[in-house]
């Protein structure tokens, strides 16, 4: 079985996160990123953040470009 990521990225929308590419802050493969859990890069949440960067968010470097995602716009599929 594998595995496969996608992310909703400006502009592009809905895009296949290649293994090439850097996910969190621990600066893993997308399939090991997933294998691992998806741990997300931003503090627990108690309550809604005042701040933008408070949101929960996971890093994606993908060609040439540093993203913020928000996990809600995370898909995982197995195949």
């Amino acid at each position: 079985m594998s595995v496969h990521l996608y992310a909703n990225l400006a502009p592009m929308g809905w895009t296949e996160i290649k293994e090439d590419a850097v996910v969190s802050k621990d600066r893993t493969d997308p399939v090991t990123w997933v294998k691992e859990g998806g741990i997300l890069d931003s503090i627990p949440l108690n309550t809604i953040p005042g701040k933008l960067e408070s949101f929960p968010f996971v890093h994606i470097e993908y060609e040439g470009r540093d993203y913020r995602v928000s996990p809600f716009q995370l898909q995982v599929v197995n195949d």
